[in-house]
């Protein structure tokens, strides 16, 4: 579900005084006029938006507060624009003058030159409101509503999510206000024009990841009695399809794309965030083989050694989420840019959406017959698994074949033995093996397998049929993973694509993000900041 995250009150205690002069713009020179003085205020509000409405959060509480990293603010600067977003003037000074309930006041220092005519009067009229909170502006002489960055590298924390200086951008755009005929009351400082409140959010989302099971371990085969044979756990995790640019202002449309677009509206259930990439995501799988360009750690079934992996035992943050019940325990994994993809829920593909990539290692279970176990241990040939049953080696797997009983297998087997019994890796997959190579991960060498997940913004909760921002990220959410269960071996790990393990069931870019063959869960939670819940199932 959906949440209007806003700043949080807890957060106000840590701004500071922002002194930082922006680049010179337009109207800014005071010497091409008298000076003139505005106050306005940074809320705190915590209100919900529409999609929250329902009361059917699954989040408990539904915001969190966030971090004194990402909570503090070190400078403010303050845009005028007309209406149509043409910039008129921006502030030269600002300067914080009190708390008061959930909102930090503020003057800021303007030109009055902009405001005034050819006689000095001052030329009436209505403007829009733009703030800037941790943003330098050095590279830019004049305000752009449109402005967009684009990341080289995934160097988050050193730009967007800055510790003690994380971009925040309006929150919606309900920033209007009337300049009067007259402005000569406000050209002292002590009597400023006041313009009003305004919320802010920050321009990126995080990703929080919480243990479900202990020690991240899970059985995934069982024998013909229900004694556990195969285990596997949790060992790494990777971010795949990181979009590279941000609008600095966040905007909405009914579509997606940029047709009667608001800078800075609600989201709302029936609507989209707007992406920079909207166009080229309208048509997701026509443009498939273009999408990749769009992203840091872009999709590649066949490779996943481009992936930046995170221990999750080296993920120990605490959150700042305290929900009445709170086992999973989140900690701060990693923050994200947004990704959204425009127009129908059919351009919701693998391709163009951001997952999250889960490395496994096996580990023999309690009932492990001893031969497999070994085989395990030693790590030096590959095993094959054939309809989620783990034989071991092909000696293992040819000598089990030998078993009346086994008729499927019997029948895989004949299908990619060669003449001198051997396996033909080219057949293994289309008979239904797949193979698990031994990979070393570190200083570890064992049999890994990775799951792919996808990540839910605004679930419907309809297995088989994905709504609008359904799979998305969206800028000021914080994703609160947990795996929950997993049934099944995934795809084998392959860092090395010159040797790809045969896999039946490959990640395919065209795929849809929604899927009925769900053999991993995962939690997520959205807080505001917002608060998701994603509950992952494997």
């Amino acid at each position: 579900m959906k949440k209007s995250f806003y700043l949080m009150a807890a957060f106000l205690v840590a701004m500071v005084g922002c002194n930082k002069e922006p680049q010179a713009g337009p109207g800014q020179d005071d010497a091409s006029g008298d000076a003139v003085y505005m106050s306005f205020k940074v809320s705190t509000l915590e209100t919900k938006s529409s999609t929250e409405d329902d009361g059917t959060s699954d989040a408990n509480p539904d915001f969190e507060i966030g971090s004194a990293d990402e909570n503090a603010v070190n400078s403010l600067q303050l845009f005028i624009t007309k209406t149509d977003g043409t910039i008129v003037t921006q502030s030269t000074g600002m300067t914080p003058v009190g708390q008061i309930g959930n909102s930090i006041s503020y003057v800021a220092k303007l030109n009055a030159a902009p405001f005034l005519d050819e006689n000095k009067q001052s030329k009436d009229g209505t403007y829009n409101v733009y703030i800037y909170a941790n943003m330098s502006l050095a590279d830019e002489t004049t305000f752009n509503l449109d402005a967009t960055t684009t990341l080289a590298e995934d160097n988050l924390t050193e730009n967007i999510a800055q510790a003690k200086a994380f971009i925040m951008t309006n929150a919606d755009n309900d920033n209007q206000t009337t300049i009067p005929e007259d402005l000569s009351p406000y050209t002292v400082e002590s009597n400023p024009l006041n313009l009003g409140t305004f919320n802010l959010e920050r321009t990126a989302a995080r990703f929080d990841y919480g243990q479900a099971v202990t020690n991240d371990k899970y059985t995934v085969i069982k024998d013909k009695d229900g004694n556990p044979v195969l285990d596997v756990q949790l060992t790494d995790i990777a971010l795949v399809n990181l979009s590279k640019s941000y609008y600095h202002f966040r905007r909405v449309s009914a579509t997606g794309t940029n047709v009667n677009w608001a800078v800075g509206g609600r989201e709302t259930q029936n609507n989209y965030v707007v992406d920079t990439d909207w166009e080229l995501k309208s048509s997701a799988k026509a443009n498939v083989a273009d999408l990749p360009e769009n992203f840091l750690y872009p999709l590649n079934a066949n490779d996943e050694s481009g992936l930046s992996w995170t221990a999750l035992s080296s993920i120990t943050t605490a959150d700042n989420y305290e929900a009445e019940t709170d086992d999973r325990n989140y900690k701060v994994w990693r923050y994200a840019t947004e990704n959204t993809i425009a127009g129908g829920t059919d351009n919701q593909i693998n391709a163009a959406s951001t997952g999250v990539v889960f490395r496994a290692k096996f580990v023999p279970a309690a009932s492990c017959p001893e031969a497999l176990k070994t085989a395990i241990n030693a790590a030096t040939d590959p095993l094959y698994v054939f309809q989620n049953t783990l034989y071991g080696t092909w000696e293992m797997v040819v000598e089990a074949a030998a078993n009346p009983e086994l008729v499927a297998l019997k029948a895989a087997v004949d299908k990619c033995k060669t003449a001198d019994g051997a396996a033909d890796a080219t057949k293994l997959a289309e008979a239904g093996f797949t193979r698990f190579t031994p990979r070393t991960v570190g200083t570890e060498t064992g049999y890994y397998t990775t799951y792919y997940y996808w990540n839910r913004h605004n679930d419907n909760n309809i297995a088989d049929s994905m709504g609008e921002m359904e799979f998305a990220v969206v800028r000021n959410n914080v994703y609160k993973l947990a795996v929950t269960k997993i049934s099944r071996l995934g795809h084998p790990y392959q860092p090395d694509p010159e040797n790809p393990d045969p896999d039946p069931d490959p990640i395919d870019p065209t795929d849809p993000d929604e899927s009925l063959e769900y053999y991993f869960e995962v939690s997520v939670k959205v807080l505001p900041w917002v608060v998701r819940i994603n509950n992952i199932e494997f």
